[in-house]
């Protein structure tokens, strides 16, 4: 190919370069077209239709599809060709567009590219030819071919679309075009259709702490408002509230979980929007242990869950906390942060002890909240309180003690209690610990304060007080001290003064009983005639009846508060002062008495009326009422003799107190003259001597007073001219201080104890004549009441046998009637006798009086008898008069024996022995007395044999009967208290036997039945005495011994005399215990009730 030819190709090449690259121009032009049309027609379309999604996805797609296909189309597939990518023009085919444009080059052109292509011929030629051809056309510009100006001609085509363009976004409506092509674009996405007003949040999604509140606050916004705005989640729809015309809120109170919500109002509706709960911290669980301070004695306790909670003070606090979502832990207490101490991974722990109110907060955090759900709880104290007592003094006058007692109280118990004493005056101060359970939180205690008022002198203070305290050692064991007590110690004179005023208030209200029975005496004679009147009772009768018992009850009542007075002015003036061993003998005697004067008889015949007044039956009513008047009788005499005795007592106890000042006043004379305190000091106290001595001068005259008042007055000396000279002297001692005269004055003070010692001894001769005076002609009467006891006892009955064997129409019959008439008399006489001897005798039991008034009823029951000629009736009356005469006979015999003893003792123990018929006797002292009984029963038996009826008819036999009766049963009575002492089997096996052996002799002799058998028993009676004495001989012998050689000369000639004494004592058991074969049962069991009782 040659040069021309190549040049022609080159030129045609750039041609057809040129002619694609107008084609690209022309394709953008069109492409920018179709598409700017397309996207407006979109959007035009979308923003009138406002499609869903899937529309938008429709016209996305094809728009994006019409873009791909313009651009391919129009644009890349002439850059393809142009850079013959893809198949483009030939030269031939460029040659007819360049002919086109170029029509004389045209054909040539056609020619030249057709020779080139002929193989055949002369190449030269055909060579030739193509660069002619080439040279005519070698200045043709192929590119002016290619027509831009059309092309650019095209782009005017622009404006139509923009245009459009233009004048929406001019007009103010570019969302229209935006938009629209926005939503096209997202189709994914959801969009809301433009309404008249919109709703604008803050952020689409809020978060939020777990149970927190969420406050929304909602913005309108829009061309419209609407009146209403609702918020929808969860199925419910509910109203907003409208704070202004654009702005609404809502609050979701304690959010646990997400919501998805959106608005709504005039049926448009925003999108959704959400709250995302976020995790709280929270305590899944609290236990507090509390420990309770050790002495406390309280539980360890738990409590669950947190709370305002009550708890000792002192108490070990532990805190177990258990969390859920937390971090952190936050404990403050009493404004103080501590840390916890962490367990477990979600556990933590704390200990603290608390002595005052606390209060705790406790805060949780987490990367979502810090430090939220402050919680504040309280811990109250419950202090330890002081302790408390209350007390008070009791002057127990049944006990002779003075007692403090009271009550102490303490929340947890107590430590200690202790007493203090302290006497002002000698500043003295006693402690005392007192023995209490220190574990009970309430008790009573009692302490008695006499080893303070020992020590104390009389006139003297003493201040008491009781100091308590509790157990709590983290306070230093609180104590509470009591309120003061203040004793005032009573001086000699104020203690007397106080006995006289209760002894003359016992006196009257004696005098005020024996009145009241008077009356009662009175009245129940008026209604005793009322019976014997009537022939039934009427409701009126009862309701006096009831009055009389009334009164009767009251009379009891009285008696029994004149015992407790009468005992507890004894005990209170003995626990004072220092009373005899005779006088509390004699005072000791007096309230036996006072205890005998309302016997069971009595009180049983007032149940007895008690019962009877429903009833009102008139015989044993009337029966009754009689039985009380002659109870009553008793009673108003007891009561008369009581008061004699009360008299006496009183009379000697001032003599005794006489003496004893004296004594003691004589004591303080001669210390204070030998004592070596200066005369100032010595004044004072003698001049108190002074004082005192006239005190005893006025005590002397109140013992005058006393005798005037007595039934049998005593013989009192006229010290007058003693008591005048002592009173001289101890003022002479006082004038002698005063003149500082120290030597004078204690020769006259050792001189006036002389003195006053001698008119102590003139006093205390004077006490003893007057005591043997007074037992002599007490011993004489009762010697003289004995022997016309005796002489009736046999009288009655020789009367007895006599109307036993006389016929009831015997003229004999009537003097026997009157011979016992003139028994009676001297039954009376004797009776008479009998009490004015109880009055001066307390030994004297008020059951002899009784007995004694008991035989002159039976007396006159039996001259009643006989008057009806009811001679069996009459000598069972005489029959119990006997033996009732014989039974007072054996008591005033032992009570006679009993005074002559206490006469003819000289030993200073005397006073001191037991009571009568304590202790136990000796075998040996049985075995003798059960040998005098063998011998006694020898000989009985042979006169029972002989048949001595004279003897019998006279009641010698009788009386042997009744004796011996009562030797046996105390000898039996003795072996039943000596059995109870008894440890040895054999011994008291046989003590058993000799007991039963005797029991089968009792009835014996009570049925006057004295065999050989009998006679035989009674000899191993006594043998099995003598075996018993050498086995408890035995037994006893070492330790007896022993007990010997360790006693002092003193002690062994107290244990001989008490021997003595216990043995003189058995035989008065045995005369006291003597009964007769034939006494009525009942009566015999009241005997020995009534023995039974003396003797113990």
């Amino acid at each position: 190919m040659n040069q021309n030819y190549a040049a022609l190709l080159k030129k045609l090449n750039l041609f057809i370069r040129e002619y694609y690259k107008n084609q690209m121009l022309r394709g953008v032009i069109y492409s920018i077209l179709g598409l700017v049309s397309a996207l407006i027609t979109l959007a035009v379309i979308e923003h009138y239709g406002f499609f869903n999604g899937f529309i938008r996805s429709f016209l996305f797609w094809s728009y994006l599809l019409f873009t791909i296909i313009v651009c391919v189309w129009f644009i890349l597939n002439p850059l393809f060709k142009m850079l013959q990518l893809t198949d483009r023009l030939t030269h031939k085919e460029a040659a007819v567009i360049i002919g086109k444009y170029f029509g004389d080059v045209a054909d040539k052109l056609t020619n030249i590219l057709e020779l080139s292509d002929i193989d055949a011929g002369n190449a030269e030629i055909i060579q030739a030819s193509i660069d002619q051809k080439i040279k005519e056309i070698e200045l043709t510009p192929f590119h002016h071919a290619i027509d831009w100006k059309k092309t650019l001609s095209y782009s005017k085509y622009l404006l139509g679309p923009l245009s459009v363009i233009l004048v929406i976004f001019i007009s103010g409506n570019r969302s229209m075009i935006s938009e629209s092509t926005h939503r096209i674009i997202n189709y994914n996405s959801e969009f809301i259709k433009p309404a008249p007003f919109y709703f604008k949040l803050i952020s689409d999604t809020i978060e939020v702490v777990e149970k927190d509140n969420v406050n929304l606050n909602v913005e309108i916004y829009g061309d419209e408002r609407p009146k209403e705005v609702f918020i929808n989640y969860n199925n419910k729809i509910k109203k907003l509230k409208k704070i202004s015309a654009d702005h609404y809120s809502h609050t979701f109170n304690n959010v646990q979980k997400n919501i998805v919500y959106y608005f709504s109002a005039n049926n448009e509706f925003s999108k959704e929007y959400s709250i995302q709960v976020l995790a709280r911290p929270e305590i899944k669980n609290a236990v507090l242990t509390i420990t309770p301070p050790k002495h406390t004695d309280f539980p360890v306790q738990q409590i669950k869950n947190l709370g305002a909670i009550n708890i000792p003070e002192g108490s070990l606090v532990n805190w177990r906390i258990t969390t859920l979502h937390t971090d952190s832990i936050q404990f403050k207490i009493n404004n103080q942060n501590i840390s916890l101490k962490k367990v477990q991974n979600n556990d933590y722990s704390l200990k603290k002890i608390l002595n005052k109110d606390s209060e705790y907060t406790i805060s949780l955090a987490n990367e979502h909240a810090y430090f939220v759900d402050t919680t504040f709880y309280n811990i109250k104290i419950i202090k330890d309180a002081y302790p408390i007592i209350q007390l008070e003094l009791n002057e127990d006058p049944n006990i002779n003690e003075s007692l403090i007692s009271g009550l102490i109280r303490d929340d947890y118990g107590f430590s200690s209690l202790i007493f203090y004493g302290e006497i002002v005056e000698a500043g003295t101060i006693i402690t005392d610990t007192i023995v209490i359970n220190n574990e009970l939180t309430s008790q009573s205690f009692m302490h008695n304060i006499d080893i303070v008022k020992t020590l104390a002198q009389p006139g003297q203070t003493i201040k008491c007080y009781l100091k308590v305290s509790d157990n709590d050692r983290i306070n230093g064991y609180k104590s509470t001290t009591s309120e003061l007590v203040i004793l005032n110690i009573p001086t000699h004179q104020e203690i007397k003064h106080e006995f006289a005023k209760k002894t003359d208030d016992v006196k009257t209200s004696i005098q005020s009983e024996m009145d009241m029975l008077a009356d009662l005496k009175k009245e129940l004679t008026e209604f005793e005639k009322r019976l014997i009147e009537k022939d039934s009772l009427d409701w009126r009768d009862r309701k006096r009846l009831e009055d009389i018992l009334q009164k009767q009850k009251a009379i009891e009542t009285q008696i029994t508060e004149l015992k407790k007075e009468t005992k507890n002015n004894f005990d209170k003036l003995n626990s004072l002062t220092n009373p005899s061993e005779e006088m509390i003998k004699k005072q000791q005697q007096l309230e036996k008495l006072f205890n005998e004067i309302m016997p069971e008889e009595i009180k049983n015949l007032y149940q007895e009326l008690n019962d009877l007044k429903d009833q009102l039956n008139k015989d044993d009513l009337q029966q009754k009422i009689q039985d009380l008047q002659l109870s009553n009788e008793d009673l108003e005499k007891e009561l008369d003799r009581n008061l004699e005795i009360l008299k006496q007592v009183e009379f000697e106890q001032q003599l005794e107190d006489i003496i004893s000042q004296l004594q003691n006043l004589s004591n303080k004379q001669l210390s204070l003259s030998l004592d070596s305190l200066g005369v100032h000091e010595k004044l004072p106290l003698q001049q108190e001597h002074v004082d005192h001595f006239k005190n005893i001068q006025n005590d002397i005259q109140t013992l005058k007073y006393l005798n005037q008042k007595l039934e049998n007055k005593q013989d009192i000396l006229d010290t007058k001219k003693q008591e005048e000279e002592v009173n001289e002297e101890l003022k002479e001692g006082a004038g002698q201080l005063e003149k500082k005269n120290k030597k004078r004055a204690s020769k006259t003070q050792q001189k006036t104890a002389q003195k006053l010692m001698e008119l102590a001894d003139l006093f205390n001769n004077m006490k003893k004549e007057n005591n043997e005076t007074k037992n002599y002609e007490d011993m004489e009467v009762l010697r003289q009441i004995l022997e016309n006891l005796v002489y009736f006892s046999l009288e009655e009955e020789n009367i007895l046998l006599s109307f036993q064997e006389i016929n009831k129409n015997d003229p004999q019959y009537i003097d026997l009637m009157h011979n016992q008439q003139d028994l009676r008399d001297a039954a009376s006489i004797i009776e008479d006798s009998l009490f004015a001897l109880s009055k001066r005798v307390p030994q004297i039991s008020s059951k002899v009086n009784r007995e004694i008034n008991a035989i002159d009823k039976k007396t006159s029951s039996a001259i009643d008898h006989l008057r009806e000629r009811q001679t069996l009736k009459a000598v069972q009356e005489q029959q119990f008069v006997m033996t009732s005469a014989n039974n007072l006979a054996v008591i005033l015999s032992g009570i006679l024996e009993s005074m002559q003893q206490e006469m003819a003792s000289d030993l200073p123990s005397t006073q001191q022995c037991e009571k009568p018929g304590k202790g136990s006797p000796k075998p040996g002292d049985l075995k003798k007395m059960q040998e005098q009984l063998n011998q006694h029963l020898k000989n009985l038996k042979k006169q029972l044999e002989q048949g001595q009826k004279n003897d019998m008819q006279k009641g010698g036999t009788s009386k042997q009967l009744v004796e011996m009766l009562a030797r046996q049963e105390l000898i039996r009575n003795s072996l039943e208290e000596l059995k109870k002492d008894v440890q040895n089997k054999d011994t008291m096996g046989k003590l058993s036997n000799a007991i039963e052996e005797m029991k089968e002799t009792e009835k014996d002799i009570a049925n006057k039945r004295i065999t050989l058998e009998s006679l035989n028993r009674q000899k191993q009676i006594l043998t099995k005495l003598i075996e018993i004495e050498d086995a408890m001989r035995e037994q006893g012998e070492d330790e007896k011994r022993e007990s010997k050689t360790n006693l002092t000369e003193f002690e062994k000639i107290i244990q001989d005399v008490r021997e003595k004494y216990e043995l003189e004592k058995l035989k008065q058991h045995e005369m006291i215990k003597t009964q007769p074969p034939n006494i009525n049962r009942f009566y015999q069991e009241k005997v020995d009730q009534y023995f039974n009782k003396i003797l113990q």
